[in-house]
């Protein structure tokens, strides 16, 4: 199904048109609102998820808009479900009429000019608008570029917040300046509703009650705040950290790095207050820890997003962009950084800062400390990176890497899979080894010169679950998509999904999505509209009721920096919340084998040995819920084995002489040697086997895997940590696989398997007199009652 959000006639009857949530429209001429956009959660206290949405200033170079030079940039803060009334009165989005976008009286239509007025219009044909609640958030520099970022800051002290970049705003002690860049970490508050607060907020002299902390730097031309996110706990301190891009920064004296600033939360204050950044790493500053880019030009702070938990360690992981180089970095969570940090002094000051060369050695050689650079090659590689959930359910965050240059411009999104096995060294997008499973979606490019291409992977991010018992979605923005157009894809978690997919497939099987577009009055050609330049969803937590309407349904929002709701609002910009209530998503069908496995025999318990003997047999069952049944033994390509995320290509099969599970089809024993390459800890609980299928099989280039639980004796132990992990909703359990020791689907125990001794029935006579106390303890009892009583008591 495609979904039309734009207010023009649509003429194709497949593409649905049905309002699906709330658009807001900006009033301001190239203001670009929708160039960043995000869903923060609930900061006013009603309980309902608010939104932020950027409008920096915006201007059209090559085809593409860019961030532009004029004194307009604001951020508008709507909330959900609410109405701009003194009574604070709830009005559930669910609820509101669904006349289409154009029609007098739709209720579903925002100008964000009007946010938080008592009486509002719609933008399209002027007829009376819902009065949407909200505020516009400002600076005192109105060429600060506020709003070039936006994101969920996560529980900070205690209180929900969200942070905002503007890389064009003051040094730490000039407001006025320009191009240093801050970024403003603002606290959730109830104060956002009352009658008496304003409208708009200066965020450099917020009023009374509101908290506000700027992030500051000394460094002239870093354009700090240029990309923001929360981490989560990252530093495995109790205190929820975030992080911070300068992507023109200098370092230690060496300019045109970029840097990224993961400042911990533990130096962020609770009240109104400022943290100059630029001396994280230095005597005095701040706790955290200073990211540098690998090389000059490497556009490093570009994108920032926290990973989530993507090696299982309970402790949050962190990505960095950096397409100038071009890559994107996998950065471990770990309390200390200490020992691999450079020192780097320019006038007169010691800088000690990580540099981000250190994870680009040869893949599989190690690191000097935990992560990896997944790299590209001329084609912005980690222009926008994003958690992307749990999409295949296995209990690992993944992660998604966009890469909009690839192609000619066509764009790429590379949906990378969490496992328990860390990630090591450098890995080429382009050609992903066997031990990285993965996921690619690619766009096409454009016949016209005038056209900027698909410009798939320029904006990305996780979506909750929206239909009962599935993995959370994703989104893919294309802003490119159609002369400028725009188009972003919402896809399902999807347990098996590998390989690589055009998404003009994207709502075809296997891939089973939604395309959005938002049409316009106004030809994309002459002024376009980039709907897909951001996007943003969450993931819900246990502790949450209701989302930005009165259901548990994943609700998102997708920016179009470009758009225009009349043919006089060139480039005004507007964005996009797509309520899930509405939708109806497909449940994509299984594209892989899931099979139950033995480790070192049929069924368990599992106990493993780390590292004798080498060889290592796992039993591999057949299965009959595929069609046809799948037969490891004739099935399998032992060559593409991979065994806890390490590769065993010279894994050898053979057939198990017994049939264990019964079903008439042989089942296989792999064998895979040494095993101390697992690298086994005690803190190693699960063997995971995944493999593909022959492409001479009846299951042709399939992917299979099984999970079984282990034990294991004589490794090293295991580290870990905890707090909350940013992507993984709090209080959210992995699930697991479990295997009965009694075998599969078998969990009352025989007679036989409890005792090797035969059983025979005995007279009730005999069985009763076990419990009639023999002549010498009758003694002992009589006489512990009877102390003065003589008794024998030999």
């Amino acid at each position: 199904m495609s979904v039309d959000l734009g207010n023009s006639t649509v003429t194709n009857p497949n593409i649905a048109t049905a309002p699906f949530g709330i658009a807001a429209s900006s009033g301001v001429s190239t203001q670009g609102a929708g160039y960043s956009v995000a869903d923060v959660g609930d900061v006013n206290g009603d309980g309902f998820d608010d939104f932020l949405i950027g409008g920096p200033s915006v201007a059209l170079q090559n085809n593409r808009l860019v961030l532009g030079s004029g004194s307009n940039s604001n951020v508008y803060l709507m909330y959900g479900s609410r109405i701009a009334a003194t009574t604070g009165q709830i009005s559930d989005w669910l609820q509101l009429n669904n006349l289409a976008n154009g029609s007098s009286g739709n209720f579903r239509v925002s100008d964000l000019t009007q946010l938080g007025n008592a009486q509002q219009t719609n933008p399209i044909n002027l007829s009376t608008g819902l009065a949407f609640s909200g505020i516009t958030l400002t600076t005192s520099n109105s060429t600060a570029q506020l709003g070039a970022s936006v994101a969920a800051a996560g529980v900070i002290n205690g209180s929900n917040a969200f942070i905002i970049g503007a890389p064009n705003a003051g040094s730490s002690t000039d407001v006025s300046s320009t191009g240093f860049g801050r970024a403003y970490l603002v606290y959730a508050s109830t104060l956002f509703n009352t009658s008496t607060t304003p409208q708009t907020i200066d965020l450099d002299n917020p009023p009374s009650g509101f908290n506000v902390v700027t992030f500051t730097t000394t460094v002239a031309g870093s354009r700090l705040g240029s990309s923001v996110a929360g981490l989560g706990n990252f530093f495995v301190s109790g205190n929820n950290a975030v992080a911070i891009g300068a992507p023109n920064a200098t370092v230690a004296g060496q300019g045109g790095l970029g840097a990224v600033y993961a400042v911990s939360g533990a130096s962020i204050p609770g009240t109104t207050g400022q943290v100059v950044v630029s001396t994280l790493g230095q005597s005095g500053g701040p706790s955290g820890v200073l990211f540098a880019g690998a090389s000059s030009g490497a556009q490093t702070g570009t994108a920032v997003a926290g990973a989530g938990d993507v090696d299982g360690d309970s402790i949050a992981d962190l990505l960095i962009g950096a397409p100038g180089t071009p890559a994107a970095y996998l950065v471990y969570g770990r309390s200390n950084f200490s020992g691999y940090l450079t020192s780097g002094t320019s006038n007169n000051v010691t800088t000690n800062y990580f540099s981000l060369a250190q994870l680009q050695t040869a893949s599989g050689t190690g690191t000097a400390i935990a992560g990896a650079a997944f790299t590209g090659s001329g084609d912005q590689a980690g222009f926008a990176v994003s958690t992307a959930g749990d999409f295949n359910a296995d209990g690992l965050a993944d992660i998604l890497v966009g890469s909009p240059g690839f192609n000619t411009n066509a764009g790429r999104a590379t949906l990378i899979y969490g496992r328990s096995a860390r990630y090591s060294g450098a890995f080429p997008l382009a050609s992903l080894p066997s031990t990285v499973s993965s996921v690619t979606f690619t766009g096409t490019t454009s016949s016209s010169s005038s056209s900027p291409g698909d410009l798939v992977g320029y904006s990305l991010s996780a979506v909750g679950k929206i239909n009962s018992g599935q993995p959370n979605l994703i989104l893919v923005g294309s802003p490119g998509f159609n002369n400028g157009a725009g188009a972003a894809y919402l896809l399902p978690g999807n347990t098996s999904l590998t390989g690589t997919y055009a998404l003009s497939t994207a709502e075809s099987a296997p891939l089973s999505g939604i395309q959005f577009t938002a049409s316009s009055p106004v030809s994309a050609t002459s002024s376009p509209t980039f709907f897909g330049s951001s996007v943003s969803g969450r993931l819900t937590t246990s502790s949450q009721t209701v989302t930005a309407d009165r259901d548990l349904l994943g609700d998102f929002i997708i920016g179009a920096a470009g758009y225009s709701a009349t043919s006089t609002r060139i480039l005004d910009g507007g964005a996009f919340i797509v309520e899930g209530g509405f939708l109806s998503v497909p449940i994509p069908p299984a594209t892989g084998i899931s099979t139950q496995i033995g480790v070192g025999q049929p069924f368990g318990p599992f106990t493993v040995n780390a590292t004798t003997p080498a060889a290592l047999d796992i039993y591999v069952f057949s299965t009959t819920t595929t069609t046809p049944p799948f037969n490891p033994v004739t099935d399998i390509d032992p060559t593409t084995i991979v065994v806890n995320g390490v590769a065993y290509p010279n894994a050898t099969i053979t057939q198990d002489p017994v049939d264990e599970n019964n079903d008439g089809i042989p089942d296989a024993i792999i064998t895979i040697t040494p095993r101390s390459n697992l690298g086994l800890t005690s803190a190693t609980t699960s063997l995971t086997i995944t493999g593909k299928t022959l492409a001479s099989s009846p299951l042709a280039n399939q992917t299979f895997t099984g999970t079984a639980a282990i034990t294991v004796t004589g490794g090293g132990g295991g580290g870990g940590g905890g707090g909350v992990v940013a992507g993984t909703p709090i209080g959210f359990i992995a699930p697991g696989n479990f295997v009965s020791p009694f075998g599969a689907n078998q969990y009352v125990p025989t007679v036989s398997s409890l005792s090797e001794f035969n059983y025979a029935p005995i007279p009730i006579k005999i069985a009763l007199q076990q419990y009639h106390p023999q002549p010498g303890f009758a003694q002992r009892i009589y006489a512990y009652h009877h102390p003065n009583a003589k008794v024998r008591t030999t």
